[in-house]
């Protein structure tokens, strides 16, 4: 069908001459009320080859007029960002040849294939195509959907040249399949270019763009299509309200996102919208236009009734909207609007559109034909459930992303099937993602949750479980009595999820009838019946495995690690002194203790307190061992369900490994060596219930057995005799065996212990030398004598005063006596016929673990406090030797201008440390609250925390009294703060996100001053050096310059991020921050720009910075355990420390430069040399 268009005719003046009826710029007809006029042919054209007409004689000089150029030698001069900024402001939107110069300028700079067609390709293509004829047909590119061609302002000349540019390309590019937004883009440019040649040219650069970090042009149907699922994803999260309102209609969500990009280039924004949009997406590319459009969305929203049942076509009628959005928003609002949305960043959208490229392929879908259409993989017209109807499934599917939301579902599990056993949930579930759970309670009420990764990733906390875990795309939604979606907060990115199998099947069940006690789940995963392929099913927002980063190769880190010293461990979030029984060793040397911290084994001098640290564990260790010669160490850890724990055995002398052995799953919970050294027992966790032995010099199983009957429970120690190397004793929860290893036949004969009607769980053994007995303490708190030759219980003691807590370790001494650890903390001296005291001594928390040195004149004891105390057996006085917090250090500071001491706050306590010495010098304790940041003031006079029951304590710091408690000081915890230079103030930050400026004097403190620009918790605050400005660092993504003299906002910067951390730098002209993105970011205090982005880790958030005080370099320390020296002005990694066991929470420089201090979750501070000189 051949659409007729009336043209009107330039007016001319006497000379014949045409002239221009107003002035675009001026007072004259506004270009913002041209309406877009789109010629629709039939399937061929009518082409005149006539193409020796310059771009004056493309352009209806009524509706548009050029202006002479301005500030063109300002352009040249700037570089790619600062053209960004003018291109946001409309810097040449205002002069029609400023513009055509500007592109000009920025095209011929995009980066593309060394050979483009030019203008002598040009003219050949169109003598080839069009010859001297001066009118010829042509069938319309494939590329293109129609023939239809925005004309926007152009001429019935005009609209000619882009048939022939779109030709010629056609014909340059048989590539190209697949284009529709292409004739939109060709006549834009064309308004601004000189000839037919010149904009052929500047297309044909946009198609051969070679930047990996932009992109410009899809070329083909399944990049296309994959951008339209791309924008849904993006839709569906930053358009949640236009999203709902467009899934509860009947109306095909595919086809209406599908048209997204026409909303912009085509039929949709008028002119000046248009090419505004133009002027940024030359310079910055594709992601321009997802801000745009989803702009646009957002606005159609504000104009639409509540329900769109009342709309007969959404995909039309949004069209419709766009091409009146003169109405509704100016262009400057709806670009200002376009770049306040914190989208993804390009690399995330990057990968995410290719996961969604890939799902296509998978589905088949990659040409375009003309009856092709993607469906959902549910029938939602016949879909039937007890649980959901099918518009609330409707509503669920269109929350899932979309590479997703292609496949068939299949079912997983049902209550009615499967029972109301988690046991069985968890068995059903794990192994398969994605995943839709479905719940509906005997309310009614129905609700459920998308999780985009594997169940069994909630194992993945050290032991404790996880409470937040996914990818970023996982939600939680309620379908009655209200629909609506929640999405999780991303704690940290996740690692990309390996290659699962899903289990096969061929349709979607209805779920079935519901149960009224428990609420029953119903969960389903998809794609049903083929093994998941990471290339479309990995997490687009996940941190890049182990030498596939994905973007940009990082920098390769230096081999300069530099020493540390780590004089404190602590910690109930990870196994360490405190939690790992028996995990206090004296070696046979008489001179080191060897304890567990994290996943590293710690060897400590007695005399020079020097240690040394064995890396090899990939999670927490949860056993320690050493040989009676003290040749072999050997250690097993925790690991994840359905994984194996690594034992590592290593080689004390050389400090290096010796071997590693694998047979037990997620745990390894206790091991023995035989006296002789030949063997090692191992016993598994409770999930393994296994006991295996050991060949140390063939590093290899000889043979293994379950540990405890089927009726008994879970064993939890092991310990070889000291005299056979072929005997040896389990103990546990109702089960009490002696093994005796039959070499020959590779195999270990278990025989129970009789014990009567007594019924105790065994937590600790020790064996006399002699072999005669061996002793069992008991969680009751008593201590059971079994012959260890008859296998016959003794006795029972004491029969009356039982140990408090139960029995957690047992040592005899020499002389026959027992020393006994309880969990009350007690540590007692007991004669070994009845087991009562003689001697006893409390220590702070409960006992785990005692250690004899040399014949056992001197013992250690380990507390659950993380405690080590020396004891000797003539006064038997305690002696406390090492301290530590026992939970995740929160904060490092040290006094203005000293170095000499420091302190560190963690849960219920502050502690202050001499930093050459390690010794604890003050200790404050608040039973029961966490102290989440601590700064000294500046005169030293007292000591400032925060506290996570909303108040600011004031402490003493040579006594650590209380001087005064701000009350109430937030009210969701005081988060961070930091104090003036003339110890006047405090500015404190708390977990709502308020900024609080208090007045302290003496006897009396106000609060002078509320900042309420964040909108979750403030981690980090710095104050300038004249008092007169700070900087707050909040987990909602930006950073704040505050002025504190007028208490107003100088500057915000804006991140995809948590921001964790903020420095100011030493001249206070810039400042570095870092947070879960793992990017360093250096800002312009001045203006908030971004200066340059240091990718700062490859593996989870960075928690610490500080910067040196000459300014040439900072360390960062994070998720990743390592410490890292950059040079601030280079941007390069110079020193990595590796030491830390646990996250790293906090990082500190004293003030001469001589330590860097850094503190991490499983409780450890490590006490690092700097390994730079200082600048005067």
């Amino acid at each position: 069908m051949l659409s007729w268009l009336q043209f009107r005719r330039p007016r001319t003046n006497s000379s014949g001459k045409k002239s221009p009826s107003k002035d675009l710029d001026g007072g004259g007809k506004n270009v913002l009320n041209i309406p877009i006029l789109t010629i629709s042919e039939s399937d061929n054209w009518e082409v005149s080859s006539f193409s020796t007409m310059k771009y004056w004689q493309f352009v209806d000089w009524e509706k548009m007029e050029p202006k002479s150029a301005l500030n063109y030698q300002k352009i040249l001069q700037s570089d790619c960002k600062q053209l960004k900024s003018m291109a946001r402001a409309g810097f040449w939107s205002t002069s029609h040849t400023l513009r055509a110069k500007a592109y000009h300028h920025i095209i011929h700079g995009i980066s593309c294939r060394s050979v483009t067609p030019d203008r002598e390709i040009y003219q050949q293509l169109s003598e080839k195509l069009f010859g001297k004829k001066k009118t010829s047909t042509h069938p319309f590119p494939e590329y293109m959907e129609n023939g239809a061609i925005p004309m926007y302002c152009l001429s019935k000349a005009g609209v000619n040249s882009v048939r022939k540019i779109l030709l010629c390309i056609a014909a340059h590019f048989p590539d190209i399949t697949y284009c529709p937004v292409l004739p939109a883009l060709v006549s834009l440019l064309l308004h601004f270019s000189e000839d037919e040649a010149e904009c052929f040219h500047s297309v044909c650069r946009l198609i051969a763009y070679n930047d990996p970090d932009k992109r410009y042009i899809d070329q083909t149907f399944l990049a296309h299509r994959a951008s339209c699922m791309t924008f849904r994803d993006l839709a569906n999260k930053y358009c949640h309200g236009a999203h709902k309102l467009i899934a509860t209609s009947n109306q095909s969500l595919f086809d209406i996102y599908s048209d997204w990009i026409m909303w912009i280039f085509g039929a949709g924004l008028p002119f000046e919208y248009a090419i505004r949009v133009l002027d940024v997406f030359l310079l910055e590319g594709y992601k321009v236009l997802y801000r745009v459009a989803l702009v646009l969305l957002s606005l159609y929203k504000g104009s639409v009734a509540s329900t769109p049942s009342h709309i007969a076509d959404i995909r039309q009628d949004i069209m419709s909207f766009v091409g009146n959005i003169s109405c509704h928003i100016t262009v400057d609002k709806l670009l200002e609007k376009a770049f306040s949305i914190r989208l993804f960043s390009r690399k995330e959208i990057n990968l995410l559109l290719s996961a969604n490229m890939s799902a296509l392929l998978q589905k088949g879908i990659s040409i375009h034909q003309k009856r092709q259409s993607v469906h959902l993989a549910v029938d939602l017209d016949n879909f039937s459930s007890s649980i959901v109807t099918g518009q609330e499934m409707r509503m669920v599917w269109s929350w899932i992303p979309e590479r997703f939301a292609l496949f068939q579902p299949i079912m997983l599990f049902t209550t009615s099937e499967h029972g109301r056993s988690l046991t069985s949930f968890y068995s059903q579930v794990e192994g398969s993602e994605p995943t839709v759970l479905l719940l509906k309670t005997e309310d009614e009420e129905v609700c459920g949750a998308f999780l985009s990764s594997d169940w069994s990733e909630r194992n993945k906390g050290g032991g404790k479980g996880l409470s937040f875990f996914g990818t970023g795309e996982c939600f939680v939604f309620t379908l009655c009595p209200e629909m609506e979606r929640y999405e999780w907060a991303i704690l940290h990115q996740p690692k990309i999820t390996k290659e699962t199998h899903i289990h096969s099947s061929t349709h979607l069940e209805p779920p079935p009838a519901l149960g009224t006690e428990v609420p029953p789940p119903v969960t389903l995963a998809g794609p049903g019946g083929t093994p998941q392929d990471p290339s479309y099913l990995t997490v687009p927002f996940s941190r890049p495995s182990e030498g596939s980063p994905p973007g940009p190769a990082p920098r390769k880190p230096p081999n300069h690690p530099f020493p540390a010293s780590m004089f404190m461990a602590g910690g109930t979030e990870r196994i360490i002194i405190g939690q790992v029984f028996s995990g206090l060793i004296a070696h046979p040397d008489q001179e080191h203790l060897i304890y567990p911290l994290g996943c590293t084994v710690i060897i400590k001098s007695l005399k020079s307190n020097k240690q040394e640290f064995l890396h090899g564990h990939t999670n927490n260790v949860s056993c320690v061992t050493v040989s009676r010669t003290g040749k072999y160490v050997a250690s097993g850890q925790v690991t994840f369900m359905g994984f194996k724990a690594d034992i590592i055995v290593w080689d004390y002398s050389r400090k290096e490994m010796y071997t590693r052995l694998q047979l037990h799953k997620a745990k390894v919970e206790a091991l023995a060596f035989s006296p002789s050294d030949l063997y090692l027992v191992s016993l598994g966790g409770q999930d393994d219930g296994s006991i295996v032995v050991w060949n140390i010099e063939s590093r290899e199983a000889i043979c293994g057995s379950p540990a405890s009957a089927h009726s008994a429970g879970h064993c939890l120690t092991v310990k070889f005799s000291n005299q056979s190397d072929y005997i040896f004793v389990s103990a546990g929860n109702g089960t009490l065996r002696v093994w005796e290893l039959d070499l020959p036949n590779r195999k270990i004969r278990p025989t129970e212990c009789q014990t009567g009607q007594l019924k105790r769980i065994v937590k600790c053994l020790e064996i006399p030398e002699d072999d005669s007995f061996f002793y069992c303490g008991t969680t009751t708190g008593d201590v059971l004598k079994i012959n260890l030759k008859t296998k016959l219980l003794n006795y029972c003691a004491p029969l009356k005063e039982k140990f408090s807590k139960g029995v957690n370790t047992l040592k005899m001494l020499k002389t026959g006596d027992m020393l006994v650890g309880s969990g009350d903390g007690m540590l007692s001296l007991c004669k070994e016929a009845n087991f009562k005291p003689m001697k006893k001594v409390q220590l702070e928390g409960g006992v785990t673990s005692i250690t004899l040195r040399g014949q056992g004149h001197q013992f250690f004891a380990g507390a659950e406090s993380s405690q080590i105390y020396r004891l000797n057996y003539a006064d038997f006085k305690e002696e406390l030797i090492s301290t530590g917090h026992s939970h995740a250090v929160n904060d490092v500071a040290f006094p203005f201008g000293s170095s000499d001491l420091f302190a560190t706050c963690s849960k219920n306590d502050i502690r202050v440390w001499h930093t050459e010495t390690s010794k604890e010098l003050l200790r404050i304790t608040v039973p029961n609250m966490t102290c989440s940041a601590v700064e000294f003031m500046r005169d030293g006079r007292s000591i400032i925390s925060a506290w996570n029951d909303g108040k600011i304590r004031v402490f003493t710091p040579e006594s650590g009294n209380l001087m005064f408690a701000i009350n109430n000081a937030h009210s969701m915890g005081v988060t961070a703060l930091a104090t003036t230079s003339d110890c006047k103030r405090i500015v404190s930050g708390g977990g709502e996100g308020q900024v609080r400026v208090w007045e302290i004097g003496h006897g009396f403190h106000r609060l002078a001053e509320t900042m309420k620009e964040h909108k979750s918790t403030v981690s980090s605050i710095k104050i300038t050096k004249n008092d007169k400005e700070c900087v707050t660092a909040s987990s909602d993504g930006t950073c704040i310059i505050w002025d504190l003299v007028r208490v107003v906002r100088n500057q915000m910067v804006l991140a995809n991020t948590l921001f964790r951390c903020v420095c100011y730098h030493p001249e206070e002209f810039q400042i570095i921050t870092s947070g879960t993105d793992r990017k360093i970011g250096y800002w312009e205090v001045f203006d908030g720009s971004a200066i340059r982005e240091l990718e700062g880790s490859l593996s989870g958030s960075i928690n610490g910075m500080d910067i040196s005080s000459d300014g040439n370099h900072f360390v960062t320390g994070g998720d990743d355990k390592l410490v890292k020296v950059w040079g601030y002005t280079e941007g390069e990694v110079t020193h990595v420390g590796i030491g830390h066991s646990g996250n790293i929470t906090r990082v500190k420089i004293c003030s001469n430069s001589k330590y860097i201090i850094t503190s991490s979750a499983d409780g450890a501070v490590l006490r690092w040399k700097y390994p730079h000189p200082v600048s005067d």
